[in-house]
């Protein structure tokens, strides 16, 4: 949020933004696995406190920033940006199968409260002092989560479950950089599968995250306050999802079967966007049913990966999908765009929709899941 109003202060266009996007995607891209390799090798309590580490670097940077190139340096940190990745890794080592997916919920519902939380302080912080003000906040929090961290989670998390030994002595010298070991991993049965769901389920959302902040400036006249209390409408929505509809679905129905519904039910999303949002209700009655379908696929593309690899390569496996998130953010700003500048708003919406449609038939002809 803070970036969205300081780039805006500072005069960044659309184009350069999207650039700003695919900047931090791109790092985040090859941070990913060496951050879960590092995990699996040494700990996620070490994992955790690096992650946090760098959103203390890069918000502090931020705060600094008076000027484009500056805006870009403050990416840089965010290779290390991963304190989620880090905390769905302690989940994974913690949990049992049965029980991962409504875990995974449960620290999404903790995710989304500090979506709710977050926006409204950071609207407020940067009303009445300013954009790099709150940035030094978010970087002093930073700071607090690490200390936090070194005194509460334990050094090794893996050993904590039955199901999840630690390395043996010799995977644990291997290099963070063992690209044969990550080949492996996507050989796995159906895990090749479900990262390409991943991505094509993802690409839509990374366009429409990548723009919201600017479209809602820009095309709905929203002020940073009005800004933060959608996102924290969006806040409220997924800690509702995760920390009780999830559960409940997980007991209902095979994984398989929701994530084909999530990909279906984005499809309508993305048609309604393309013909009914002319102004802010419309927005938030679109904003409500994508935020709903996208906890859910978060969580189960999480949980059912996570049961596909061995215990002990988690974090890898994690890491994995993370990239594909990554891929996906540094390509979308460009696309999106691209189509707001050429097409207008509505054309998201069908790009989105022709997206998921696609999905559906590939679905629909593949038996590899």
């Amino acid at each position: 949020m803070y970036l969205q109003f300081l780039s805006k202060k500072l005069q960044v266009n659309l184009v350069t933004f999207g650039y700003l996007q695919t900047t931090f995607s791109v790092i985040q891209l090859i941070g990913g696995p060496i951050y879960g390799r590092y995990g699996d090798l040494f700990g996620t309590r070490a994992a955790l406190i690096i992650a946090f580490a760098g959103a203390a670097l890069t918000y502090g940077l931020l705060g600094l920033a008076s000027s484009i190139p500056l805006l870009f340096i403050s990416r840089l940190p965010s290779i290390f940006l991963h304190a989620m990745h880090g905390a769905q890794m302690v989940i994974a080592d913690c949990t049992n199968w049965d029980e991962r997916a409504g875990a995974l919920g449960k620290l999404g519902l903790s995710y989304g409260l500090g979506m709710i939380l977050g926006p409204i302080a950071g609207g407020y912080i940067t009303k009445h002092f300013s954009e790099q003000f709150a940035a030094f906040v978010a970087c002093f929090l930073s700071i607090i989560s690490v200390i936090s961290i070194f005194l509460v989670i334990p050094k090794k998390t893996k050993a904590l479950a039955t199901s999840s030994p630690e390395m043996s002595e010799t995977e644990n010298q291997d290099s963070l950089l063992d690209i044969t070991k990550l080949i492996e991993l996507l050989r796995l049965p159906g895990i090749g599968f479900l990262m390409l769901i991943k991505l094509v389920f993802g690409f839509p959302l990374g366009i429409f995250n990548a723009l919201f902040s600017i479209v809602a400036i820009d095309e709905f006249g929203l002020n940073p306050e009005q800004n933060g209390l959608i996102l924290s409408f969006t806040g409220f929505l997924s800690i509702i999802v995760q920390g009780f509809l999830i559960e409940q679905l997980t007991k209902r129905f095979d994984d398989k079967n929701i994530l084909f519904g999530c990909i279906v039910t984005q499809a309508m999303v993305y048609i309604s966007m393309s013909h009914f949002v002319s102004n802010i209700l419309g927005l938030c009655l679109v904003i409500a049913p994508q935020v709903i379908v996208s906890s859910v696929a978060n969580v189960i593309f999480s949980s059912t990966l996570t049961k596909s690899a061995p215990p002990a390569h988690n974090g890898a496996i994690l890491g994995l999908s993370y990239s594909i998130d990554s891929f996906v953010n540094a390509i979308a700003p460009l696309i999106g765009s691209y189509l707001m500048s050429s097409f207008g708003w509505h054309s998201v919406g069908l790009f989105g929709f022709g997206i998921y449609t696609m999905a559906i038939i590939c679905w629909v002809v593949s038996d590899r899941f």
